[in-house]
């Protein structure tokens, strides 16, 4: 339970930035965005790096391709008001959207 209350008290000391924010909320698309760029960096298709790098570069490079698909993925949610994955899975959930009939 401390622990808990440790997380609580460091999230009221820290503050987010509202792109890593904006990120979480839109986390398919940054999960599925992370995989893209890991493909082009890893991949044949991209750079094929796959078994080409050390221990030592990988944690780094990882958490570099973590933080570019978050931010690229606020930067998204901040423009268009949410991630493209999002908006198509809202489409697939929920359907074509219908215009309003107003007065």
């Amino acid at each position: 339970m401390a622990w808990f209350h440790g997380i609580l008290w460091l999230a009221d000391w820290l503050s987010i930035p509202a792109v890593l924010q904006r990120a979480g909320q839109n986390s398919l698309t940054a999960y599925l965005l992370q995989g893209i760029l890991a493909g082009l960096v890893f991949g044949g298709h991209g750079l094929g790096l796959f078994d080409q790098l050390g221990q030592a570069v990988l944690l780094p490079l990882a958490i570099l391709i973590a933080l570019l698909a978050m931010v690229l993925t606020g930067m998204m949610a901040g423009r268009w008001g949410r991630g493209p994955f999002e908006a198509i899975l809202r489409r697939l959930t929920y359907g074509p959207t219908r215009p309003r009939s107003g007065p």
